[in-house]
């Protein structure tokens, strides 16, 4: 697994406002519970009946006590599959608790069966069974691409019809195409800016004829079509370019009106989970990781998710829940945040939108000078993986929601390379320390050199 480089000499350092680029050299972690991902399931209302409930902040003993609940509380949460019940706080924030009957009652079931009827496409072959049930009599399968009418039930499972009798399919192999019964008004166009060069094709796939290319910084009106791809005018002619490459300048995002979606990463499996290069689960095309509990944008595809142009990570691997989005450190909209205009490897990596032309600057000017990209570790950080991150490395962490890398007014982003690539007296690190600060980037007092907690590494993005 493709990972950071981290010197023995630096791991004695406390990093408590951010964390250095080796700490993916820590030992993957195996998954321990079933996924905490359920969001089909019914809402029920709970009573904590003891005398206190521990709150945590995962499905797991292990997991970090951060609140309790005294008894005679009442909660509306989700019981997922390995008995405990996942609830949001006060503060929009996942929270745990067991749902032992030692600790709660059922108080009133969820009206899960009430919800609206809505078409759905399933995005991965799935058993259709007789019942809400993994131990249901199966029926039959319905492939990827097919398209359902179907409705919550109960358990995860969602309702339809198979072959003229109820059915139930397991609600996360699906995404819902309506969300209600009028029809869909087509994507607006609007003017979107590329942040990245990216090539303008005839048609919605990369083997389609090459037409040209747009430049970082261009702007042009578009709007979403399909296969991940945007629909524009180039030369006089219908043209199409992939959406993770632009950011919306008027309207609504391309993120949230085209095939692109997203999506967060499990904190219930591995610490890093694999980027690859093609859809392959195999340490020869390993070539980045996403972070536990990290967002990411791109495409599903059957069971991969596309992050980019040859960049793929299992859809096992990603959920759709994640903290309450807000205007807290870790919290930002998905819209605020793009992806890396940098190495083609680490593209998924997103940062405040604000900070890619500056990047994107950065890593030319790099590039002619040394003749690679300039490699990046972590920019944007959720508040999920800095829960994550203060979990496993104590101390060595940001407290949740203090992270440098949490905000997107002065984006935090971490060099990926040794100290002998880029320490404080390499060829590499002088330069991007004399050079940086052109394209909009410093690094602060306290991680130079002479500073409270020296870091060659980090960088911050003030304009």
């Amino acid at each position: 697994m493709i990972r950071h480089v981290l010197v023995a000499s630096l791991t004695a350092l406390s990093f408590s406002y951010g964390f250095p680029p080796g700490i993916a050299s820590a030992a993957a972690q195996p998954a321990t519970v079933e996924s905490i991902v359920i969001p089909m399931a019914a809402v029920k209302t709970y009573e904590v009946v003891a005398s206190s409930l521990y709150v945590r902040t995962g499905p797991s003993t292990s997991d970090l006590k951060v609140d309790s609940l005294k008894r005679g509380t009442k909660f509306k949460g989700t019981k997922q599959s390995n008995g405990w019940i996942s609830f949001e706080n006060s503060k929009g924030q996942a929270r745990y608790v067991s749902g032992s009957s030692e600790y709660v009652k059922v108080v009133s079931n969820g009206t899960a069966a009430s919800s609206p009827k809505l078409t759905h496409r399933i995005v991965r072959d799935v058993n259709v069974r007789s019942g809400p049930s993994t131990t249901s009599t199966q029926l039959g399968v319905l492939s990827e691409g097919t398209r359902v009418s179907a409705r919550v039930s109960s358990n995860g499972f969602m309702r339809t019809t198979y072959k003229g009798k109820t059915g139930y399919y397991f609600g996360t192999f699906d995404r819902p195409l309506s969300t209600s019964s009028s029809p869909k008004p087509a994507a607006a166009k609007v003017t979107h800016e590329i942040v990245r060069e990216v090539n303008v094709r005839s048609g919605t796939s990369k083997t389609s004829k090459l037409l040209g290319s747009f430049r970082v910084g261009t702007k042009v009106a578009a709007k979403a079509s399909s296969n991940g791809y945007m629909r524009t005018t180039y030369k006089g002619k219908t043209a199409y370019y992939f959406g993770t490459f632009d950011r919306a300048l008027s309207g609504s995002s391309s993120f949230a009106s085209s095939n692109v979606v997203v999506r967060h990463v499990r904190q219930d499996i591995e610490r890093f989970p694999n980027v690859y290069s093609r859809k392959t689960s195999s340490s020869a095309y390993d070539v980045h990781y996403v972070p536990s509990g990290g967002m990411v944008k791109g495409v599903i595809e059957g069971s991969w998710f596309k992050l980019g142009p040859n960049l793929y990570t299992p859809m096992s691997n990603l959920s759709v829940f994640h903290a309450l989005y807000s205007s807290g450190n870790g919290r930002a909209e998905p819209s605020l945040l793009c992806n890396m205009p940098s190495a083609a490897s680490i593209y998924h990596i997103l940062l405040s939108c604000s900070a890619v032309s500056g990047m994107s600057g950065l890593n030319s000017a790099f590039r002619a000078r040394f003749g690679h990209d300039l490699k990046w570790g972590e920019c944007y950080r959720t508040y999920d993986t800095q829960l994550s991150y203060k979990r496993w490395f104590g101390d060595r962490a940001a407290t949740p929601g203090y992270s440098n890398h949490g905000q997107t007014s002065r984006q935090a982003c971490d060099v990926n390379g040794s100290v002998a690539t880029y320490g404080f007296d390499s060829t590499r690190g002088k330069w991007i320390e004399a050079y940086a600060g052109r394209y909009g980037f410093d690094r602060p007092s306290w991680a130079d050199e002479n500073g409270l907690k020296p870091e060659f590494w980090h960088y911050e993005f003030v304009g």
